[in-house]
C-alpha cells in the first residue's frame, strides 16, 4: 500500500533513502539502533490505539446528539412544517451526523505495522549463517520503513478526526442560522399574505357599497332579514 509521508522530516528522509554501509558497525550500536526502532513502533501503536478510542468515544456522543436533535426536529416539523425550531434542530443534528461519520471513518480498521518479524523471515542462508550485525542493521532499516508508513496512516486518520471535531463547533452555528433563516422567511410570507388580504378586502367593500347605492331595496331587505 502506497502511503504518503506528509510530515517526514527532511533529514530522516535523506538518511532513510540512502542508508550508510553496515561494514564495521559494532554489535552494541546495531542492537541500540534496533531497540530504538522497537520502542518507537511500540509508542506509535499506543498512540494509534488511544486515537481510535478517542474517535469512537466522540462518534458515540455525536450519534446521541444527532439522534436527539433530528428526532426532536422531525417531531416539531410533523406538527408544523414551518417551525423554525424544528428546522434549526434538524440542521444541527445533520452536522453532528456528518461528524459522527468522519470520526467513525477515522477509527476504522486499517493496516498497521508493528515491531518484530515472522521467524520465517530469518530462514535464509544469509541471515542464518551471515553476519549478525548486518542482519540487525537491516532489521532496523525495515523498522524505519514501518515507522514512516505508520506516521502517514496516523496523520491521515488524524485529519478526519480534526474535521469531525470541527462539526461540534459548527453544528450550533448551523442550527442558529437555519432557525433565523426560517423565522425570517415565515415572517416575510406572513407579512406578504396579510398585505394581499388587505388589498383584496378593499375592492370587496367597495362592491358592497355600490350594491347598496344601486339597489336600495336589496339593502333594505337584507337589513330586515
Amino acid at each position: 500500500m502506497d502511503i504518503r509521508f506528509w510530515r517526514r522530516p527532511p533529514i530522516i528522509a535523506k538518511l532513510a533513502d540512502a542508508p550508510p554501509s553496515w561494514t564495521g558497525v559494532r554489535d552494541e550500536t546495531a542492537r541500540e539502533i534496533l531497540r530504538q526502532g522497537e520502542a518507537y513502533l511500540a509508542a506509535q501503536l499506543q498512540c494509534a490505539i488511544a486515537a481510535d478510542q478517542r474517535a469512537m468515544t466522540m462518534a458515540t456522543m455525536y450519534a446521541a446528539f444527532a439522534t436527539g436533535l433530528i428526532g426532536g426536529g422531525a417531531t416539531l416539523l410533523l406538527g408544523n412544517l414551518s417551525s423554525p425550531i424544528g428546522w434549526g434542530a434538524s440542521a444541527a443534528g445533520t452536522v453532528f451526523l456528518a461528524g459522527c461519520g468522519l470520526l467513525t471513518y477515522a477509527a476504522r480498521p486499517i493496516d498497521f505495522h508493528y515491531a518484530g518479524a515472522h521467524p520465517a523471515a530469518w530462514f535464509t542462508e544469509e541471515d542464518l549463517r551471515g553476519d549478525l550485525v548486518v542482519a540487525i542493521c537491516e532489521s532496523a532499516r525495515l523498522y524505519q520503513r514501518r515507522i514512516e508508513r505508520n506516521d502517514g496512516i496516523m496523520d491521515r486518520n488524524g485529519k478526519f478526526t480534526r474535521w469531525g471535531s470541527w462539526c461540534a463547533f459548527t453544528a450550533p452555528l448551523v442550527g442558529a442560522l437555519t432557525f433565523l433563516a426560517v423565522w425570517a422567511a415565515v415572517g416575510a410570507v406572513a407579512a406578504t399574505g396579510g398585505a394581499k388580504a388587505a388589498e383584496l378586502r378593499g375592492p370587496v367593500a367597495e362592491c358592497g357599497r355600490a350594491e347598496e347605492l344601486f339597489c336600495p331595496a336589496a339593502s333594505l331587505a337584507g337589513g330586515h332579514a
